[in-house]
């Protein structure tokens, strides 16, 4: 028996929905839950649809920001139509869940392919939140001015996809037993791994204290 549950990649979600080539079935995200382990979910990679070599992409899906990732992987961006299902399905997975379960919601972006644009020393954001440099200052309705050397944001930055997701997920958790923690910071950043698996430590131990209770009672 787990423990617990650290699911922060479930991006087979996406390719089971969608097409893509690495679907992990119709059950996927739901383990856990039935057995009542103690889980912390994120959004890893919701971003993208994953197929093989360019050619075997779905006509459907050309005309859209595709991205080859290696001779066999290409990636599509998500759309917002499509992350905003996403958002319903995994709600609704994670409703059923038996154990105690949290999601965490990475604002900042859900894989390196979706890095925000860094501003100071030019390496993505994420490797420098720990002294971010100041944005610049910029003139109403313009879009911002990195500093000289900043990286550029990744090919599928896209906060107001990704604000989609994170709405679907919102509206359709309401209510429910699950935790919602926003962490204002990108999925690959040291401060979001450990933030997540703090988390899931604190479900295991209140779990098993609350276990530990009942066989003294």
């Amino acid at each position: 028996m787990f423990a617990g549950v650290l699911d922060l990649t479930p991006c087979e979600v996406a390719d089971e929905l969608f097409g893509g080539l690495l679907s992990a079935g119709p059950d996927r995200l739901e383990a856990a839950g039935r057995a009542g382990v103690p889980q912390v979910v994120s959004l890893g990679a919701l971003d993208m649809i994953k197929f093989g070599p360019p050619e075997t992409v779905p006509e459907r899906y050309r005309g859209r920001h595709v991205r080859v990732h290696n001779p066999s992987i290409t990636v599509v961006r998500t759309s917002e139509g499509e992350v905003a299902e996403l958002g319903r399905v995994i709600a609704a997975k994670l409703r059923t869940a038996t154990g105690p379960t949290a999601l965490c919601l990475p604002l900042r972006g859900l894989s390196t392919l979706s890095t925000p644009p860094s501003y100071g020393n030019g390496s993505p954001s994420y490797d420098n939140e720990s002294s971010p440099s100041p944005v610049p200052v910029q003139a109403a309705g313009t879009a911002p001015v990195p500093a000289v050397g900043a990286a550029a944001a990744g090919p599928y930055h896209e906060p107001e996809t990704d604000a989609v997701l994170f709405s679907a997920l919102r509206e359709d958790l309401r209510g429910s037993a699950v935790e919602i923690h926003e962490l204002d910071t990108h999925i690959n950043s040291t401060a979001f791994g450990r933030a997540a698996a703090d988390r899931l430590h604190a479900l295991i131990e209140a779990q098993a204290a609350g276990g530990a209770m009942r066989a003294t009672a």
